[in-house]
């Protein structure tokens, strides 16, 4: 089912923020995920503290995490080719702060105790959150491959995390019966 949003009414392009992150499997055994932000307008514009092109970016941010199967960050990377400030980039040094930390429950607190406010980018830190997530799906199969069945398959892991793996829905009443939490269970998953 193809779905899309309404039209929208008359308007004009301001800014574009893109975000782009792949997941990558190393010969080693781990994964890299890098991840990178780029906001531009498409006139020039002279808010922060020099004049841009339109076009040039405002930011130009780039993290690379290296993660093994369990999420563990392994090694963490930052570069920033272009910031809002010319000292935007003396902050990358701080993103080897995540290495050790764990990406799954807790993760987004983590991150802010690492680099949050000024030890960090409020920027580099949203994307650590968009990371944490395409790492999970990149993982996922091997996760689950590996600790299917028992309280550590990750399948069990994202129950009441979102609407589909809701406790008392027919996802969980299906994949997961003795962590089902409502009525009736249902023979179709909706």
């Amino acid at each position: 089912m193809t779905q899309s949003l309404t039209a929208p009414a008359p308007r004009r392009l301001a800014h574009t923020r893109r975000l782009e992150i792949g997941c990558y499997r190393r010969e080693d055994g781990l994964w890299d995920i890098e991840g990178r932000l780029v906001d531009v307008r498409p006139t020039p514009y002279a808010l922060l503290d020099r004049p841009r092109a339109a076009g040039e970016p405002m930011h130009d941010m780039w993290l690379r995490l290296t993660v093994d199967t369990d999420g563990v960050v392994r090694r963490a990377e930052a570069v920033m080719p272009a910031g809002a400030y010319r000292h935007c980039h003396l902050v990358t040094p701080n993103y080897a702060r995540v290495e050790g930390l764990s990406i799954g429950r807790g993760w987004n607190r983590a991150v802010r105790e690492a680099v949050g406010g000024t030890a960090g980018c409020t920027h580099l830190r949203s994307l650590l959150a968009q990371m944490a997530s395409a790492a999970h799906q990149a993982v996922w199969d091997e996760q689950f491959e590996r600790l299917r069945g028992g309280d550590q398959d990750p399948g069990r892991q994202t129950i009441d995390t979102c609407y589909a793996y809701r406790s008392d829905g027919p996802l969980v009443a299906e994949r997961y019966p003795d962590r089902y939490t409502g009525g009736v269970k249902t023979d179709a998953v909706e």
